[in-house]
């Protein structure tokens, strides 16, 4: 996500594998992983506060707790969908043209597919605060 650190390098081609073990790699960082990482980070924190902060009866925080779960669960649902686009966006940053062959390992999927889960179902509950509340 951040770019740079070590990665095992393996060359392939003709037939022949060649792994030359870890290496450190100098790469930039892709703009959408990071800002998926944020944006669950601040969704995950809005709907800790919109569980929480009722809880504890603040009245300010109440009128506006509908919102701020609709907001989370959209930003959660956004940073899945950005970390599909990860790979093209890592070899843009790194100016690399040709991303052929590489693809997201199943963690990234994984976590991809239960951000946008988890936003949708944090969704239903935000919706209904909103509509009790006109």
């Amino acid at each position: 996500i951040f770019g740079g650190g070590t990665a095992q390098i393996t060359i392939s081609g003709w037939g022949i594998s060649i792994s030359s073990g870890v290496q450190n790699v100098d790469a930039k960082a892709a703009w959408c992983g990071l800002l998926s990482w944020i944006f669950v980070l601040v969704g995950l924190i809005g709907l800790i506060a919109g569980v929480v902060l009722p809880l504890l009866k603040i009245k300010g925080f109440q009128r506006f707790a509908g919102l701020v779960n609709l907001v989370s669960a959209g930003l959660l649902i956004v940073g899945g969908i950005f970390l599909f686009f990860t790979v093209p966006a890592f070899a843009a940053a790194n100016e690399w043209n040709n991303s052929n062959g590489w693809g997201l390992g199943g963690g990234w999927v994984v976590a991809a597919i239960l951000y946008i889960a988890a936003g949708a179902v944090a969704v239903f509950p935000a919706a209904v605060d909103l509509i009790e509340k006109k």
